[in-house]
């Protein structure tokens, strides 16, 4: 259990705060099954609708390099690519440092942040592709670490980077 009193969580929101994010005001957070506005499962015009209202429109509805295989449909916004499956929101992936989970992870945090952020909750995936990645126990959430420690995506759901 990590003691969010310390200097070491007043550092964590000092870093979220600096970085420009605004999670918590855009009603946008990458929580695993759902995305603070929408959970995985809800129609997905639904959810094109509700994400559209804190990001703006969607920037392309990308017909190839899909991040959702099996995805019917993608829908792309820049900072967050959702998929279609059945008709339903199966699966998000964000690779971009403007969003953040409810305890301020995203693209651009360190490994040390996700570790401090979660404790033993992390479960570091050994690299298959060269890229190491982790998934967040009973969470949904998980994601890609770069070479230098840090996250360069994250994801849930069906999809992943």
């Amino acid at each position: 259990m990590i003691d969010r009193r310390g200097a070491s969580g007043l550092a964590l929101i000092t870093v979220v705060a600096l970085s420009g994010c605004s999670s918590h005001s855009s009603g946008v957070e990458l929580r695993g099954s759902d995305l603070g506005v929408v959970k995985i499962g809800a129609p997905f015009e639904d959810a094109v609708s509700k994400i559209s209202t804190v990001l703006g429109e969607p920037t392309s509805d990308p017909a190839t390099g899909r991040l959702c295989p099996g995805s019917s449909r993608e829908v792309a916004w820049r900072q967050l690519r959702i998929g279609e499956q059945g008709g339903l929101l199966f699966g998000w992936v964000s690779t971009s440092g403007d969003l953040r989970s409810n305890l301020g992870i995203g693209v651009g945090s360190r490994e040390s942040d996700l570790q401090e952020a979660y404790g033993d909750k992390v479960a570091l995936l050994p690299a298959t592709t060269g890229v190491n990645s982790f998934s967040i126990e009973k969470l949904g959430l998980a994601g890609n670490i770069d070479a230098s420690g840090i996250v360069s995506a994250l994801f849930s759901g069906g999809c992943g980077a």
